[in-house]
This record gives C-alpha cells, sequence and structure tokens, in this order.
C-alpha cells in the first residue's frame, strides 16, 4: 500500500447503464462507457480465473482494475446487475439456501459463463487510484 493513497472518483460514469453483450466483451463494454480508460491500462484483475467470474455468479457484481502502463496508477470499476447472481435470485425467490444447489450454480457457470450474457449493469463506483486496494474495506464480498 502506498505511504498516501489517492482515490479520485470518476463521477461522471457512476450510475451510468452498461450493456455488456458477452463476457468477451467486458473490457471493450467498459473501454467505451469510460473515457478515461485510455488504451495506456491494461486490465490487471485476471478475467481468465475467478476474480471477475465469481463474484459476477455469486453476487451478481463486477469488480475489475486496470493499471496504467508506465505509473502505479490504476482505475477501478465496481458495477452491479440486478438481474444476475446466485444471492440476488434468493433474494427476489425467497427461496432458502442450499449449499448443494449453490456449487453447482457456480461451478457451472465459471466453466461456462456465457449464458449469463448479455448482462446489464450498473456502475456503482469508479475512480482512479494510486492503491490498487483502495476499496478493500469498501466493498466486502468472498
Amino acid at each position: 500500500m502506498p505511504a498516501s493513497s489517492t482515490e479520485q472518483t470518476i463521477s461522471q460514469v457512476i450510475g451510468a447503464i452498461i450493456i455488456i453483450p458477452e463476457y468477451a466483451g467486458l473490457e471493450a463494454a467498459l473501454r467505451n462507457t469510460i473515457p478515461e480508460l485510455e488504451a495506456d491500462y491494461q486490465l490487471l484483475t485476471d478475467a481468465n480465473e475467478e476474480s471477475i467470474k465469481g463474484p459476477f455468479i455469486k453476487y451478481g457484481i463486477l469488480d475489475v482494475t486496470f493499471q496504467h502502463n508506465e505509473t502505479q496508477q490504476f482505475l477501478k470499476i465496481f458495477c452491479q446487475a440486478d438481474d444476475r447472481g446466485w444471492f440476488n435470485h434468493l433474494k427476489k425467490t425467497g427461496i432458502k439456501h442450499d449449499f448443494d444447489e449453490f456449487l453447482a450454480y457456480v461451478l457451472g457457470y465459471l466453466k461456462h459463463i456465457e449464458p449469463l450474457f448479455p448482462a446489464k449493469v450498473n456502475i456503482i463506483d469508479c475512480c482512479m487510484t494510486n492503491d490498487q486496494w483502495v476499496w478493500s474495506e469498501k466493498y466486502e464480498y468472498s
């Protein structure tokens, strides 16, 4: 963590709705919506592993970090989809949590996430920061 964290909110995109046509189009959809997300920023969150897929499958959230190629500057994006995620489904249906069903749901979508797309997400937070972990206590999930 840097000696002094800075966080500059990119307020003009907060509240924006993004339609992500397919999982492979996630980065392009974010870049098309957030002008500050220039070509010098590379996706730091591992798109092929559970870092993006897991939270989206479980909670319908996207917590994505990009890093500038030449500096320790990060651009962070936090989005929510109301109609995606196991726990959103439970809230809407009132069904009791069943761990075996949950595990089958998560493992199934980790292998093949495309049925969750297209997805409509709302940008809840977006910022530029010198601290990749600036939101570690702001948005707690696992």
